[in-house]
């Protein structure tokens, strides 16, 4: 069974992916910042996935735990989704579009999500670890 952690500082919408994952099986951690996040990923058994918020309000943003992530030999290997209120198109355009390090995330999905759509993009990205 896969293991998903889940990192976003919206209690509603935290327990209502977990409600969703776990009711197709999965495993799930929930965190509500970015160092409990941190920290979490690091943890044995590491989780398979990780899904994240962009604009956290307490202390890391995804922007950042993303890189901090990705910089680490332990976790950079895990798939993450970043799950944001802010529409891709304007996060991209004020981005360094080709740069992967200035967003390392394996694919970005907008809030709201079709819970469909979040079980078939969590399917796929557990598929190509």
């Amino acid at each position: 069974m896969a293991t998903i952690l889940i990192i976003d500082d919206d209690l509603t919408l935290s327990s209502s992916v977990r409600l969703l994952l776990e009711n197709n099986g999965y495993d799930v951690i929930c965190c509500n910042t970015g160092n409990e996040g941190y920290l979490s990923a690091q943890a044995r058994p590491k989780p398979d996935l990780i899904i994240m918020d962009i604009m956290m309000s307490y202390d890391m943003e995804g922007f950042d735990l993303a890189r901090k992530l990705k910089e680490n030999p332990f976790t950079r290997e895990i798939p993450i989704i970043a799950l944001s209120g802010i529409k891709k198109a304007l996060m991209i355009e004020d981005s360094p579009k080709e740069d992967p390090e200035w967003f390392p995330v394996s694919v970005f999905l907008e809030k709201p999500i079709k819970p469909e759509i979040l079980l078939d993009t969590v399917s796929k990205w557990l598929k190509s670890k």
